[in-house]
């Protein structure tokens, strides 16, 4: 494993109590030096869920996953502008306010002139008076009117439309649909930055690029929080572990690295662009050679989540299950917090852990491709794939370096998690998780594959895709091994709500080989 000693400073070294209770486990930080060269700077939804889940799918990936896919068939997985294709719900106008000009109480329509008769531009005009609308603009060709826009009352929309169809005076109505400007950061390495590109961060911010409100919690060689790409976007809330001490400061640059990738400051004409605009915490649980211990660790997992973390990125692991860091899991977990780590890089099928638990989403890493990397971790027990190969990011002592590895891949879950929670402040964390394998390009294997999970992270979809009004999901899905003919099992389950509507008097059934059965619930 090699180590990072940024240039021209050496990095902070303090000394370790040489006693410790708990040295079980050694956690190193998942990292592949990879052309490793340092560079200078020189300068919202309504959610109504009742059902707060623990997910443990990944005993049974492949038959959620085909519920999940069921959705994105019936559902549209395309950019908001879809919702305007066809016919126009003209009843739902008050939720337009994001794709078109639209206030609390009207919304503009564009209504195309049909010419069907000489005095149609007046008998429009009359219609729209009538309907307490006003015009407020029109569009000529050649000196003709092609289109008015009108200024309507949300509650006169239907019936207006409607007045104006059947007397034949429109050639099309339309919302007033705004329009951007596709936005690209000025940040100087931004062009060396394959990876947001790959999976439309640049796209997903022209609707969403992080709200403050979100905490992410970093767990690993801490972070460099006067870096100039990181300043603005740090909450002084974590703790150093390995030192004991209130500074979090980063002595390796592996923590400063995926800090960056989740949340270096945008558009600021200094380094690379972060994926979010969230605030970042550091908790230090691994030292200035990326080793840390499950104490430790431990105790930064929960000190992050009683700061108030929302997501906590954890680009590190061991092959040994521990119970304490497992406990430590369940209780961030029973506090609605979405736990992210990443799946090792040793090329094979073997867990590690925290990514290997069931409350964890584990992170496999692809390269510019979409192919996997030759270093990733894979199994059944994996989630989602994210890039990982040639990483630009933030390093110690205000740098920037070109990393791979799964701790790379691991942030743009992250990352992109935040984004979610940010376009969707009302989710639960289990909404959030199952989001981001809804909006998941599928990869590999339909539905489910060993590299790729439930498919390689897409931001764009993730903050542009609409929420399934009506669905439920069954989740945890226990079942004895056998049952005796004759006797009575029990079957373990739980019914999640993945839908925006509130959902009442459910029937639940059991199906036993494709007959219903005699069942309580």
């Amino acid at each position: 494993m090699d180590k990072y000693v940024p240039k021209g400073k050496e990095p902070k070294m303090k000394t370790k109590p040489s006693s410790k209770l708990i040295l079980a486990i050694a956690f190193c930080f998942l990292l592949i030096l990879e052309d490793s060269f340092v560079l200078g700077v020189k300068n919202q939804f309504p959610q109504s869920m009742k059902t707060e889940a623990s997910i443990s799918q990944k005993s049974m990936p492949h038959e959620i996953h085909k519920q999940m896919s069921s959705l994105k068939s019936a559902e549209e997985r395309t950019a908001p502008c879809s919702t305007f294709e066809g016919n126009r719900d003209f009843d739902k106008a008050n939720e337009w306010a994001d794709f078109t000009k639209t206030d609390k109480n009207s919304t503009e329509l564009i209504i195309g002139v049909s010419h069907t008769r000489t005095n149609d531009y007046d008998e429009l005009a009359n219609i729209i008076r009538t309907h307490k609308g006003k015009i407020v603009n029109t569009v000529l060709m050649g000196g003709k009117t092609e289109a008015v826009v009108a200024d309507m009352p949300l509650t006169s929309i239907s019936s207006f439309t409607i007045e104006i169809n059947a007397a034949d005076l429109s050639a099309y109505i339309e919302p007033n649909f705004k329009f951007k400007a596709n936005f690209i950061p000025n940040d100087p390495y931004w062009n060396q930055q394959w990876a947001p590109i790959k999976i439309g961060a640049d796209r997903a911010w022209d609707r969403q690029i992080g709200n403050s409100s979100v905490l992410v919690a970093v767990i690993d060689t801490g972070v460099d929080w006067n870096h100039p790409d990181l300043a603005a976007n740090y909450a002084p809330l974590g703790y150093d572990w390995v030192n004991n001490d209130t500074d979090p400061m980063d002595d390796h640059g592996h923590g400063t690295h995926c800090a960056g990738i989740i949340a270096a400051s945008i558009n600021n004409s200094v380094g690379i662009a972060g994926l979010a605009q969230v605030r970042i915490m550091a908790e230090k649980g691994l030292d200035q050679h990326g080793e840390g211990y499950e104490d430790d660790l431990a105790k930064a997992i929960i000190h992050a989540v009683d700061q108030g973390a929302n997501i906590l990125s954890n680009s590190w692991g061991g092959y040994e299950d521990s119970a304490l860091l497992h406990e430590a899991v369940r209780y961030v977990c029973e506090k609605g917090v979405l736990v992210v780590a990443a799946a090792g890089n040793d090329a094979w099928d073997v867990k590690s852990f925290p990514a290997g638990y069931n409350e964890v989403i584990a992170v496999t890493a692809t390269n510019k491709s979409d192919d996997p990397a030759s270093f990733t971790n894979f199994g059944e027990w994996v989630e989602l794939a994210a890039p990982g190969v040639k990483i630009w990011s933030t390093v110690y002592d205000d740098n920037y370096a070109c990393w791979s590895g799964t701790s790379m891949a691991c942030p743009h879950v992250s990352g992109v998690a935040t984004l979610v929670w940010s376009q969707f402040p009302n989710a639960t964390r289990d909404w959030v998780r199952l989001w981001l394998r809804y909006t998941a390009d599928d990869w590999g294997d339909p539905e489910f594959d060993v590299y790729y999970g439930y498919g390689r992270i897409n931001a764009e979809k993730a903050v542009s895709t609409s929420p399934p009004k009506h669905d439920l999901l069954i989740l945890d899905l226990e079942v004895p091994q056998f049952i005796e003919p004759g006797s009575v099992g029990e079957l373990d389950s739980t019914v999640f709500n993945f839908g925006e509507s509130d959902e009442t008097n459910l029937t639940l059934q059991l199906l036993a080989n494709g007959s219903i059965v005699d069942s309580e619930c």
